[in-house]
């Protein structure tokens, strides 16, 4: 049974028999219900026809179900093109343009209809100059291509950006391939985050090469993971000579110990932090003094170890111990001055260390060298005289100047 309004029949017959010779009628689209209830879409034709000079017309009725499925299938993918967040290009065997979604319209400015149809390289001349044009061609013969990244710039809007895309063949129903179908993706943020990220880790290094300590990182082991270049100029290694050794290879045998105990009481909780000073081997066999700062970050997922500075404290040990040597020292003899000699007195001065002897001494007429020959000569004469002392006694024996021309002298 047709679903026809009586009122639209008749006036499609009121159209036909006003032309009756010459009308042929496609009524639109109308669904006709099979005797099992089905609806499907049916075409109705009419044409005149005139028999027995009896003025007829024929009606036929074609199932157009096929045709109409195929008509929702285009339009269904047609959305689906449209509404994609990727950009979907189709081209012909001569590489013009079929197809261009709305998504190629806001990457590059060009509208479909300024597109479609025109030869690819003519509206993209840089496909020619990176070889893609060449790849498209590959594929119409059947070939594999590879996913490429490539910057693009499209001549008539001035757009430019990165982009990457998959190009496949496009096949018909027998298999026969009929043009070239890709897929864009816009990456200009990608590559953008890239070039930071290259910039800054530049920046890193650059700044890790050049500052004044050695940076390393360390495993739960006490294995070198990482090293900073620098390491060359501080210590004559290689970051290769050193990576992957035991951090203890590189410690002096007397501090060995020491730096062991406080490495792995560093373990115990992350973020603790410890300061050490001790001699790190140089590749020449010396050993520099060295000022040593880690920290735990072995729940740091970038770090996932332990974070070492190594700073170089030899001139600051060399500062000291000219402290600690002119403390004790007379600065024109170079012998111990009288504090060191009363703290010696102090500390020998126990019945094991009996029996002990005291020498005292002194130059006679040095303030009348002083006055006849200047202070230049007497300093001379002092110097003189304490090499002369202790030349005279033991390496064990100590001996002092105490003051002005006085001179002590402690054996045991």
């Amino acid at each position: 049974m047709l679903k026809l309004n009586i009122t639209d029949l008749t006036a499609e017959l009121d159209k036909t028999t006003q032309v009756i010779q010459e009308l042929v009628i496609a009524i639109p689209l109308r669904y006709h219900v099979k005797k099992d209830g089905i609806v499907f879409p049916v075409e109705i034709t009419i044409k005149p026809y005139i028999y027995k000079k009896c003025n007829s017309l024929l009606t036929f009725i074609h199932d157009i179900s096929d045709r109409k499925k195929a008509d929702e299938e285009q339009l269904f993918n047609q959305k689906i093109i449209s509404c994609i967040n990727s950009g979907i290009v189709v081209y012909d065997r001569d590489l013009c343009f079929q197809t261009w979604n709305p998504f190629m319209e806001k990457l590059t400015g060009l509208s479909a209809h300024k597109v479609v149809g025109r030869y690819a390289p003519e509206v993209f001349p840089f496909l020619h100059d990176t070889g893609m044009a060449e790849k498209y061609k590959k594929v119409l013969n059947g070939e594999t291509v590879d996913m490429l990244e490539y910057p693009f710039v499209v001549p008539e809007t001035g757009r430019s950006g990165w982009a990457s895309n998959i190009v496949a063949p496009l096949t018909n129903i027998n298999g026969e391939i009929i043009g070239v179908l890709e897929a864009i993706h816009d990456i200009a943020e990608r590559k953008q985050a890239e070039e930071a990220l290259v910039t800054r880790d530049a920046k890193q290094k650059a700044m890790i090469a050049n500052i004044a300590d050695v940076i390393s990182i360390l495993d739960q082991s006490g294995i070198i993971k990482y090293i900073s270049p620098n390491i060359e100029k501080w210590f004559g290694f290689s970051p290769d000579e050193v990576i992957n050794n035991e951090a203890w290879d590189f410690v002096h045998p007397d501090d060995w110990k020491r730096i062991r105990k406080d490495f792995f009481g560093l373990l115990r909780k992350d973020g603790n932090m410890k300061t050490v000073e001790f001699k790190y081997k140089r590749k020449d066999g010396k050993y520099k003094d060295i000022e040593l700062t880690w920290v735990n970050h072995n729940n740091d997922k970038d770090i996932n170890g332990i974070l070492v500075n190594h700073h170089d404290i030899s001139s600051r040990k060399k500062e000291e111990e000219e402290i600690v040597y002119l403390s004790y020292h007379d600065v024109l003899t170079g012998l111990y001055n009288r504090t060191y000699f009363e703290e010696e007195m102090k500390r020998l001065d126990v019945a094991r260390q009996l029996p002990i002897s005291f020498i005292i001494a002194d130059i006679n007429g040095l303030k009348f060298a002083n006055d006849a020959f200047g202070h230049k000569f007497g300093d001379k004469l002092l110097k003189k005289m304490a090499e002369i002392i202790k030349a005279c006694l033991r390496k064990e024996d100590i001996v002092a100047r105490w003051g002005g021309d006085e001179f002590v002298v402690f054996t045991s």
